[in-house]
């Protein structure tokens, strides 16, 4: 075995030890043994690369491997960052501002788009939520966190960044130009159905939120309002802080959610009497473009019955993260803290048919919607298909219709649905 590679077997060795010391000490060495006997199997291997591959080895490289699928192998939103990568990201933070407009997660290996900002540089190029992100100038981007694709897709205003774009009604992976641009988000939409019928549609739960949800409540009772249809389809992204407080102007009493850490049992979050908190019976559309924060504030509407779902199941990414820098230089990104609704149910999950919250009103069903896009896909070789855009508009329309059905329908009609 070459010298440098004992002395990096050996402090790894080291480390096995010494944790396993201190997991004696503070009683975790039953929680943990299978653990330990993995790390010494991954020594085990080290040896056995050091002394047998057929080439001379990098083990430093192979280590940061190792160390990168590990990380990324807890969630989609991990990620493991060497030095050099770090130190090329850091800059970047403030002198490169701009964006696509784009919420991230991370599917089969590559970068999924879970929504777009309406009218946004990303959405007027032609990406749409569900496709599939496979390299970003020509450089391939499969296998990569989805902090480092966010990364690779900042830049100055006006800049113009190409995309590989994967979509699953094209053969062929779609090239798209998207010019950078500060990220902006539409406000809170607030109008009037009806005279009777609020509705308010919240794009992104940015500082500020929920005071422009308290407004609006304000607005509509001042209009004469008494029922509301509240609209969490494309949103993906934000303060999970704000959709809390926003929750809260719905539910005054009760658990909002429940925080889980690394350690003790889940926290709840309570919900406080609020003055200007709503009665209103309300009805709450979310779809697959659902995510993160509004997928908290509806979990928390359905459980604790104050309104129903309708519409499709929502995306599933309910996780704060954070970035620890290492000794050496470089740093891991993991989820520190997920929410559950007010039932305990996670809304995150690494298998994505658990994932998500169920609406309490299917429309459309998942064959139904697939039927009806099948056609426009014939048309959309160019990923611009204007059929597809209009059958997407008209089951956005009907299912903001079937809220306003659920919502009128009388109470005893309700409880049976």
């Amino acid at each position: 075995m070459k010298t440098r590679g004992k002395f990096l077997i050996l402090g790894i060795s080291s480390v096995i030890a010494f944790f396993c010391l201190a997991g004696m000490f503070y009683n975790r060495v039953a929680a943990r043994e299978d653990a330990y006997k993995e790390l010494k199997v991954f020594v085990d291997i080290l040896k056995r690369v050091d002394d047998d591959y057929v080439e001379k080895p990098d083990l430093s490289k192979a280590m940061e491997g190792a160390m990168k699928g590990m990380v990324e192998a807890l969630d989609p939103y991990g990620a493991f960052l060497s030095r050099e990568k770090l130190a090329a990201i850091e800059p970047r933070k403030d002198s490169a501002p701009a964006v696509i407009g784009v919420e991230l997660s991370k599917r089969g290996g590559l970068a999924y788009v879970i929504t777009t900002i309406p009218d946004g540089a990303a959405a007027r190029a032609g990406i749409r939520a569900g496709d599939y992100i496979d390299a970003v100038d020509d450089k391939s981007v499969a296998e990569s966190s989805v902090f480092e694709v966010e990364d690779k897709l900042r830049g100055e205003p006006g800049s113009q960044v190409s995309l590989s774009v994967i979509r699953t009604s094209v053969t062929e992976p779609l090239t798209i130009k998207v010019t950078r641009e500060l990220p902006q988000y539409p406000p809170v939409e607030i109008k009037m159905l009806d005279a009777a019928t609020g509705y308010i549609h919240i794009y992104h739960w940015a500082v500020g939120t929920s005071g422009q949800v308290r407004e609006a409540i304000k607005q509509m009772t001042r209009s004469g309002g008494s029922k509301l249809v509240l609209d969490l389809r494309n949103s993906g992204g934000g303060d999970f802080t704000e959709a809390l407080a926003a929750a809260n102007l719905f539910i005054n009493h009760g658990v909002l959610a429940y925080r889980k850490f690394h350690e003790g049992e889940p926290e709840p979050i309570a919900a406080k009497a609020d003055a200007d908190a709503t009665s209103f019976p309300m009805v709450v559309l979310v779809d697959f473009t659902t995510a993160g924060p509004a997928e908290v504030i509806a979990g928390a509407i359905l459980d604790s019955k104050r309104g129903e779902l309708v519409g499709e199941k929502t995306f599933g990414f309910a996780s704060k993260q954070k970035l620890f820098t290492l000794r050496n230089g470089s740093a891991l990104v993991l989820s520190v803290e997920k929410f559950l609704t007010p039932s305990q149910k996670s809304i995150q999950d690494e298998t994505p048919k658990l994932a998500g919250i169920k609406p309490t009103v299917v429309y459309p069903d998942a064959r139904q919607k697939n039927n009806r896009l099948l056609d426009s896909y014939l048309d959309d070789a160019d990923g611009r298909s204007e059929a597809y855009r209009k059958v997407m508009q008209q089951i956005e329309k009907e299912q903001l219709d079937k809220a306003i059905e659920v919502l009128n329908r009388p109470p005893e009609v309700k409880k049976a649905a």
